[in-house]
């Protein structure tokens, strides 16, 4: 098992992030963060291109945030690189299902299975329990071998041991409802299930952690701490800037500036592209759930942990959201992906040995290793059984405050209202497709709803989003904190604008968590079988057979 100071590794298409947590007397300390630009060019495909060069990036930047930890995990990502599903199977042993997952692959996958690197792990959901389903699932995860391989041979050049390599939903998911103020989240062995104990009358909680990066919006609805559906979108930040570039001449660079500036969501001009009526205050907040005072406080400034939000405990209940076949008839799956050509991007060669661990704490022995990670140790978990980093965005030279960027009179307002004009249909498509996705959810978890949703990722960031979607979906949404009540010693942010981008370092930071969460959760061993004395048993005649 890892043990130390870890560094969460997130590199994104726009931006680096990097968290170092190290155990201390009264939980996980934040010792070191820091974010960069990412170099032009050396993303492709989410591919890293010149890994030496981006090792050299990386390394400055640690230099930069104080991070003095080699101990690193990384992720993978992007829609052409990693295909998440939730499949399912016929209940059978694991020398079978490991089997059965080289086929499934090919089902599922849209890359050739010799060019991949794969992971499984069957969840604990309340069909696991039920004598009478024949079924079981299973979270799958492949990813692009190339992608991987190159991944490491980044980490390796900035001078970090690789230890393991994860997937973005599970790590945004363990920052901000595995570790609470520090503290790993020690969850129960064995889960409640809803035949026995229906939902309206237990703990268990369904929370949707929408990822708003910068290429992509990851929705990963979590019941009990379990990942029960991913989803993700090619919607995110860099939507909202070429709309903005589009519309208003700028070119991407410009637009990026202009969009951190001055972008913010305008409640009472939504309803325009939306048909819902917010009012006329800006600051209106849905009934039942936002009241001043209420549970939950005002949304538009509310930034918590992600386990008050999320209050769990036990494993999962009745996982649902499958992206499979469409058993209830009426309702299609819109969201299996393994047709779209978007997905069909050339993929990189599987290692015989290796394969994407979701879930297993890694042997110590071989984590306190100092010898470069063999590949084949590679895992995305399973157990073993924002700017440049100074806040400002300073506007583009060529940009006057009394001229604006086309030589007319522009006030702050003036910019404010365009730059709304330009983003709000693409909110607006944003909240649908959430929207869909919530809905997909509920008809295949038996009428169960999402109880909340918690905003990470950079594009949490723009003002008044959380209230926006909270309106939209008619739940609960919150911009979660991961460093929220937890001890931070690093003195590269002060804590007011540190609080203010805390979401954007939500993947770095469950990627640094994510041996003390899997430490504080041991998987339980699987009892053994009572050994028959051969005394005891019946002695077979067989001289005598019986009669036919």
């Amino acid at each position: 098992m890892a043990s130390g100071s870890i560094v969460g590794l997130d590199i994104g298409t726009q931006q680096i992030k990097a968290v170092e947590l190290r155990p201390g007397k009264n939980g996980l300390v934040a010792a070191g963060m820091g974010i960069a630009p990412t170099p032009v060019g050396i993303l492709q495909n989410n591919i890293i291109t010149d890994p030496r060069l981006m090792g050299q990036t990386i390394k400055q930047l640690l230099r930069e945030s104080g991070i003095t930890a080699k101990k690193a995990v990384g992720s993978v990502a992007g829609q052409s690189a990693v295909v998440i599903r939730i499949i399912e199977v016929p209940k059978m042993t694991d020398a079978e299902l490991k089997e059965t997952m080289k086929w499934e692959v090919e089902r599922h996958v849209p890359f050739a299975p010799s060019e991949t690197m794969i992971d499984y792990q069957p969840l604990e959901t309340g069909s696991a329990l039920d004598e009478t389903n024949p079924n079981m699932e299973v979270l799958l995860a492949v990813a692009q071998q190339d992608i991987v391989n190159n991944l490491v041979d980044t980490m390796f050049a900035a001078g970090l041991d690789p230890i393991a390599i994860d997937i973005e939903p599970l790590a945004s998911g363990r920052a901000v409802l595995d570790v609470v103020g520090g503290h790993p989240v020690v969850r129960k062995q064995r889960f409640v299930n809803p035949v026995d104990a229906p939902f309206e009358n237990n703990s268990i909680e369904t929370v949707a952690v929408v990822n708003i990066g910068a290429a992509n919006t990851d929705i990963s609805i979590y019941q009990d701490g379990q990942l029960s559906f991913p989803r993700s979108l090619p919607l995110a930040g860099d939507s909202l800037t070429r709309s903005i570039a589009e519309m208003m001449g700028y070119t991407l660079d410009q637009a990026e500036r202009i969009k951190r500036d001055y972008a913010s969501v305008q409640l009472d001009r939504m309803a325009i592209y939306t048909g819902t009526a917010y009012g006329d205050d800006p600051n209106y907040q849905s009934p039942g759930f936002g009241e001043e005072g209420g549970e939950f406080g005002p949304t538009d400034s509310t930034r918590i942990s992600g386990r008050r939000s999320a209050r769990i405990s036990g494993r999962s209940g009745r996982i649902s959201g499958r992206l499979g076949g469409d058993d209830l008839g009426v309702f299609s799956n819109p969201f299996d992906l393994s047709s779209d050509p978007d997905t069909a991007s050339a993929a990189g060669a599987e290692d015989p040995a290796g394969s994407l661990n979701l879930g297993k704490p890694t042997d110590p022995a071989d984590l306190e290793r100092t010898q470069p990670m063999s590949r084949g140790t590679l895992n995305l978990g399973r157990r073993d059984e924002p700017g440049g980093g100074d806040g400002a965005f300073a506007p583009p030279p060529e940009f006057e405050a009394d001229q604006g960027f086309l030589g007319g009179p522009a006030s702050d307002n003036d910019i404010k209202d365009q730059v709304f004009e330009a983003i709000a249909p693409v909110l607006g498509e944003l909240a649908t497709e959430l929207r869909r996705s919530l809905d997909y959810f509920r008809s295949r978890a038996q009428g169960r709803s999402v109880d909340r949703v918690l905003l990470v990722g950079g594009s949490a960031n723009l003002h008044n989003i959380g209230v926006f979607l909270q309106n939209e979906l008619q739940v609960p949404v919150i911009v979660a904190d991961p460093f929220a009540s937890m001890q931070v010693t690093s003195k590269h942010y002060d804590p007011q604008y540190l609080q203010s981008i805390a979401s954007s370092f939500a993947v770095a930071f469950g990627l640094a968590a994510r041996e003390a969460v899997f430490n504080a959760n041991p998987l339980p061993k699987k009892p053994r079988r009572p050994l028959v004395s051969r005394k005891a048993a019946d002695p077979i005649d067989t001289t005598n057979p019986p009669m036919s």
